[in-house]
C-alpha cells in the first residue's frame, strides 16, 4: 500500500542500522521495509541532524512527530512578497 506509514519499531531498526553504517538493502533485508522506504526515512534523519544515540531515548509518540507527522512548508513573507512582484 502506498503512502503506508510503518510502525515505529521499524522506524528504530532502521535508523540503528543506519548508525551503524549498514546499507540500505542490509537494512530492507534486515527489516522488511521497501528500499524506497528506508531511503526515505533515512533522508528525513540525515535532515535532522540529531545522533542515534539521542533518538534512542524518545518515546514512539516524539518520534512519529518527526518522521511521520505531515509537515507543511510555508515560504518566509519576504519570498511570497517577491513572488507577488516579480
Amino acid at each position: 500500500m502506498a503512502n503506508k506509514n510503518i510502525d515505529m519499531s521499524k522506524l528504530r531498526q532502521i535508523l540503528k542500522h543506519y548508525s551503524h553504517h549498514q546499507g540500505t538493502r542490509t537494512i530492507r533485508d534486515l527489516t522488511g521495509v521497501s528500499r524506497n522506504t528506508v531511503k526515505k526515512y533515512i533522508a528525513q534523519y540525515k535532515v535532522l541532524k540529531i545522533p542515534w544515540s539521542e533518538l534512542a531515548k524518545w518515546n514512539d509518540k516524539d518520534l512519529s512527530v518527526l518522521f511521520l507527522e505531515e509537515v507543511v512548508l510555508v515560504d518566509p513573507p519576504e519570498r511570497q512578497l517577491a513572488l507577488v512582484s516579480g
